[in-house]
């Protein structure tokens, strides 16, 4: 064996990071993997299910950076999952409140004319 050959790269580990915002507060944890891991097995190795309990892995949205994924989606070495929080207002809701909420401003903004009776 020559001296000048470089060792093999290890290519069966993977390393990625797991995210979520609770409560205002970002939660994020760096695991190593076995090659082929997939984004299930991220979770179980992040301990996501040991610190909320009360989250089920049925109800996550769950991706890697910005896209939806299932969860048997193999990942790649550097990614970052995402857990997403559950909506908290339906978006068609949110968009009619934000529309009647522009047309109700922009009622109180249109200048009105003043009567004023000293100016005849």
């Amino acid at each position: 064996m020559n001296n000048t050959e470089t060792p093999p790269i290890a290519l069966d580990v993977i390393t990625i990071t797991v995210v979520t915002m609770q409560e205002e507060k970002l939660w994020q944890r760096t695991v190593t993997l076995p090659f082929g891991a997939s984004l299930e097995e991220s979770l179980h190795a992040s301990g996501f299910f040991n610190d909320f309990p009360t989250r089920s892995i049925l109800e996550l949205r769950i991706g890697v950076l910005g896209k939806h994924l299932p969860l048997h989606h193999l990942l790649q070495d550097q990614d970052r999952v995402e857990i997403y929080a559950p909506l908290r207002v339906d978006p068609k809701i949110a968009r009619r409140r934000r529309a009647a909420h522009r047309e109700k401003t922009r009622h109180i903004k249109k200048k009105m004319p003043v009567n004023d009776l000293t100016q005849a």
